[in-house]
Order: structure tokens, then sequence, then C-alpha cells
């Protein structure tokens, strides 16, 4: 009855004003609940009648929220005004103090879901946004909606060990299928996205145990085993506990399957080591022919155990290649295959001209009729500057050159090296036995008249001449 003889004299003596800082004044003081419920709803109402003002009727509204923090009816019309001025600090602000001053979990839920749609739609502010939802998941652990959400934001905004703090609070929750599916989660964030095989691994032994997700560990224990984020020790591990599963059964492929991975982006220190899982399951189940390039990248990487010696030995059947275990006594023709793919491995993949050389030289020494092998060998001789390696190497096929053609192009290009060294007498004999196999051979006429010249022996020179026009 106060509140309507102050409202009615105000308006009779039109003096709204006087009326609307009386309540102003009233609510500023500190009033109990019952009080509080009495004036508040009646002050805002005779504002919005009366008062043509939204800042008075802003604060009026956020003191009435500080008498009483579950006043709804204030809040609500307090967070429309400032979505629609796109006040989105404030407004979170607004959120911010109402849910510090809420008690209850079921209110606190929704305004904090609430605040976090604000956060990443309107404020632009997802990383807040995931804040928010991360309180309400604490809330609600088993809403479905609420953990898609949040894991969502987590995965746009790369948090990945958050995520994955998430999923394993997920854990406890669920049970079957979903939990397993979740580890593979937790496992594959920890390798793919964080980059760290231990975690992986961490997160894969638990299930190694459970006959029912031991086989989806497995098949994890081959991606962290191919991973490209993996180390040695990591591999290592893994492939330990594949090999006690899978060797010996119809799973043994899948090992050398990760294995062949990993090795297209392993370091060469790791490399061998790799190679040789690989060999000695394919030579223990007699796939000697598919185990062929793996010892072939073993002879390329492994020179300290593949000495020309034991090169040497292998090529004549006496030395049995162990890899892993597993130990094969290769053929004559399957050796020669390993040292020719090798010396190639060597050259091109692992840029190592020196043992591609070596490999070479053993190819060579056992077979100078390899064509194949001579001709990469010089060309690496004469790549690497080595022309006295290269001079003995011509001087050799030289020896065994059966056909005329051969021997006469041999002569020419011994002749070129013996020139190069400084040695113009043997470049002319050189030059002069291919005359005496063909007269008037042309380009061997050219290069000795050249050297003779060099030599500065004309009355030699003049002869020859002499006899070639003869010829």
């Amino acid at each position: 009855a106060v509140w309507d003889a102050l409202e009615a004299a105000a308006r009779a003596e039109n003096r709204v004003e006087a009326a609307a800082q009386c309540y102003r004044e009233v609510l500023a003081r500190e009033l109990d609940a019952p009080t509080v419920a009495l004036v508040a709803e009646r002050a805002v109402a005779y504002h919005d009648e009366w008062i043509d003002d939204v800042a008075t009727q802003g604060e009026l509204l956020s003191r009435v929220l500080e008498l009483d923090p579950t006043a709804q009816w204030a809040f609500d019309r307090i967070s429309l005004q400032l979505t629609a001025s796109g006040r989105w600090d404030e407004l979170i602000a607004l959120y911010d103090r109402a849910i510090a001053q809420t008690e209850d979990p079921e209110r606190k839920a929704t305004l904090l879901e609430e605040a976090a749609h604000v956060a990443k739609d309107s404020a632009g502010k997802p990383e807040l946004a995931v804040d928010y939802l991360t309180r309400v998941f604490n809330l609600k652990p088993r809403d479905p909606v609420v953990a898609a959400a949040l894991e969502r934001l987590l995965k746009q905004q790369h948090r990945y060990r958050e995520l994955i703090a998430f999923w394993e609070e997920r854990l406890n929750t669920l049970t079957g299928e979903e939990a397993l599916a979740t580890l593979q989660q937790v496992a594959a964030c920890w390798l793919e996205n964080l980059n760290d095989p231990a975690g992986a691994l961490a997160a894969v032994e638990p299930l190694l145990d459970d006959a029912s997700t031991v086989e989806a560990a497995c098949r994890m224990l081959e991606q962290i085993l191919a991973s490209p984020a993996s180390n040695p020790d990591a591999r290592a591990s893994a492939l330990e506990q594949l090999a006690a599963r899978y060797d010996g059964t119809e799973r043994w492929r899948h090992v050398i399957d990760s294995l062949n991975a990993a090795i297209t982006h392993v370091t060469d220190g790791e490399l061998g080591v790799l190679h040789a899982e690989v060999a000695g399951r394919l030579l223990e189940h007699d796939r000697v022919d598919e185990a062929l390039p793996h010892v072939a990248a073993i002879v390329a990487l492994d020179s300290k155990t593949w000495s020309p010696k034991a090169l040497s030995s292998l090529l004549r059947g006496g030395h049995a290649a162990e890899f892993a275990g597993c130990s094969a006594t290769l053929s004559r023709d399957q050796a020669r295959r390993v040292l020719h793919e090798a010396s190639k491995l060597a050259s091109d993949k692992f840029q190592d001209p020196t043992r591609a050389i070596v490999l070479l030289r053993c190819l060579v020494d056992d077979d100078l009729q390899d064509a194949a092998a001579v001709t990469a060998l010089a060309g690496l001789y004469e790549a690497s500057g080595l022309a006295a390696e290269l001079l003995e190497l011509r001087r050799r096929e030289l020896g065994q050159a059966d056909s005329i053609e051969e021997r006469l192009s041999l002569r020419i290009e011994i002749a070129r090296l013996l020139r190069d060294a400084g040695d113009l007498r043997a470049t002319v004999t050189a030059l002069v036995d291919n005359l005496g196999e063909r007269p008037g051979h042309g380009p061997s006429v050219r290069a000795v008249v050249a050297a003779l010249e060099q030599l500065e022996s004309f009355p030699e020179l003049a002869e020859l001449l002499a006899q070639q026009a003869e010829a």
C-alpha cells in the first residue's frame, strides 16, 4: 500500500524520477530476502514504465542480482539487454558472477552451458567455451551431448593433453566397445598428435591383458611400430609385444608389414636393425627371394660384419647369412643379386660411394664378365676421381676382351687415363697396340699423333704416319 501511494503521488505531482530514486535508495541498502522479493520486481517495473534510461535499468537489475542471485527474471532481463547490444564481455562477466553465486548443481550446469554457447558462438572465445564445458562435464560426466561438444572443441583447438584427460575421465563411465574405442583414441592421440610413443604404449598395455581388447591393442602396436612419430625404444617395445603374440602364428606377416612401413622413414642407424628383423622372419618361413632386398640393405649398411672377406665367402656359397636369429646359405646367383642391389642402395639411397665401390669390387673380382658391375664400378671410380683404380680395371677388362672392337675401345680409354696421368710414353704404346690390330684406326691415329707431338718425338711420328699410309 505504501508503494502504491508513492507511485500515485509521483504521478499526480509529476515527480516520477523522485519515486524512482526512492526505489533505488531502498535497494541500495542491505535488505533481507522477503523485502527484496517485495520491492525488486516492483522497482524494475516502475522504471520500465516511467524511466527511459537503459543504463539505470541495468544498474538496478545488477543490484537486484547482488541482493538475490536466484532472481532468474532479473538475470534474464540483463542478459537480454547485453545480447541485444552485443556487449559480450559484459555478458560473460554476468554469467561468471551468476555461476559463482549459484549453489544448485543443475542451475550451475545450465548457466555454464549457456556461457559456453555465448563464448563460442558470439564472443569468439572458443578457448573459454572449453573451460565452461569442462566444468559442465565435471558436473554431468554421463551426458553424451556435453561430452561430444567438449570433445569437438578440444580437437578443434588442438588441446590434446586436455583431450586425453577428458577421455580418461570418460572411461569411468564407459563400458564395452565404447571404452575400448576411447582407449584406442587415447593411444592414437599420444602417438599421432603429441608424438609421444611412450604415452601410447602406456595406454595400450592394459588392453593386452584382456581377451576382448587384445586384438585391437595389437593393431595399435602395429601402428606404433610403423609410425614416423615412434623412436627406436618405442618401436623395440612394440615389436617385442607383437612378436610374443604374432610370431609362430598366421599373423606373422602383420609384423613384417609394420616393419616395412617403419623402414620407409627411420634413420640409417635403426634401418639395419629393422631390415634384419624382416629378413629373419622371411628366412624363417623359407621366403628367401623375398628376403633378399632386405639382406641387400643390411649388406649395404653393415660394412663391419660384411667385410670383403665375408662377402667373398658369401659369393662362394660358404658363408651363412644370419639375421635376427635365422640363417640361410645363399646360392651364388642369389648372393650376386644381393651385392648388386646393395651396391645400388649404397650409392643412390645411402649416398655412400665408398661402400658401393667395395661391393662392386667383390662382384667384379668374382666375375669380370659381369658388364653391369664393371660399368657401375667404372662410373663410381670416375665420379670419385680414382683414376689409378679405373686404369687398373680397364687393363683387367682388356686382358679378357674377346672382340677387336672392345679392345680398341678399351685401349682408347686406357690411353686417355695414361695421358691424364702424364704418362705420354705409355699412352703412345697403348695406341700403337690399337694400330697394330687395326691399321688406320682413326681415333687411335689422331690420339697418337697428339701424344707424339706433345713428346716432340717427330722422327717417330713421321715413321708412324708412313706406316699408316702404307697400311
